[in-house]
C-alpha cells in the first residue's frame, strides 16, 4: 500500500476490517479503502461502500454514500459490487426505488457468475 498501488490497499484494509494479522480496526479499514477507491480499485470501492452501509469505520451510516460506491464499482465490473447496488435499487436504498435498474444490476452480477 505504501507504493501506492490501489489493490494493496483494499487488502490491507480488509486485514483491518477483520483483525488478520493485526488488531480489528474499522476506522484504519475505512481510510484504506478510500485510499484505493481514490485510486481506481472497485475492490476498495465495493468495500468502502460496506463501511458506509454498515456505519463502520466512518462519522456515521450513509446509504446515499455507499450506494455512490457501489454504482462506481459496478460499473467499473465489480460483481458484489453491481449485486449491492441491485439490492439499493430494488429497496430504494440510497437511491431511488427502480426495479428496472435493480434487473439491470442483478443481471450483471449474475452474468459473472455471482450467487447469494
Amino acid at each position: 500500500a505504501e507504493l501506492g498501488l490501489p489493490a494493496a490497499h483494499a487488502l490491507v484494509g480488509d486485514c483491518y476490517f477483520e483483525g488478520r494479522g493485526t488488531p480489528q480496526d474499522s476506522k484504519a479499514a475505512a481510510t484504506c479503502y478510500q485510499k484505493g477507491a481514490e485510486l481506481g480499485d472497485v475492490t476498495a470501492m465495493n468495500n468502502l461502500g460496506i463501511c458506509y452501509d454498515e456505519g463502520a469505520g466512518v462519522d456515521e451510516r450513509d446509504q446515499k454514500q455507499a450506494a455512490g460506491w457501489w454504482e462506481k464499482a459496478a460499473g467499473l465490473g465489480n460483481a458484489d459490487a453491481q449485486n449491492n447496488i441491485a439490492a439499493c435499487y430494488y429497496e430504494g436504498l440510497g437511491v431511488a426505488k427502480d426495479v428496472e435498474k435493480a434487473k439491470f444490476w442483478f443481471q450483471e452480477a449474475a452474468d459473472q457468475g455471482y450467487e447469494e
